[in-house]
């Protein structure tokens, strides 16, 4: 997995993308871009003993409402071993970069309909322009 996760640097830096990083994440809304833009890569650690989900969307911070808002996409991130880093998935983009048209925003969290928090925060880092 780390040769994956050096070619999404490598991928990111020729293209001069900014850098994201949360050791936070969790239900709550986190903005990485306001405005149009580009994800070249996502990835994260999830220490919880259960799966969680990474929600994306394609909206200003201000606009979404987590639990309602409908993400334009949602990941499985697999469970870890309840120690951070135990787990550094990175989300295969369908299409690299993906493009969004009003914002770069996520939420993680313990059910596919964007409810339930994490008991402990997930680690996301994200490769943006």
């Amino acid at each position: 997995m780390s040769s994956v996760v050096n070619w999404l640097r490598t991928i990111g830096a020729l293209h001069g993308t900014d850098s994201h990083r949360d050791i936070t994440a969790d239900l709550t809304k986190t903005g990485i871009k306001d405005g149009a833009g580009k994800l070249y890569s996502i990835r994260v650690a999830n220490p919880n003993a259960v799966d969680v989900y990474l929600h994306l969307y394609d909206s200003l911070i201000a606009d979404v409402n987590v639990g309602t808002t409908v993400p334009i996409n949602t990941y499985t991130i697999i469970a870890g071993d309840g120690t951070y880093r135990s787990v550094n998935t990175p989300v295969n983009l369908p299409v690299s970069p993906k493009k969004f048209s009003a914002g770069i925003c996520y939420s993680i969290s313990t059910a596919i309909n964007a409810t339930g928090a994490p008991g402990a925060d997930c680690e996301v880092n994200a490769d943006y322009i």
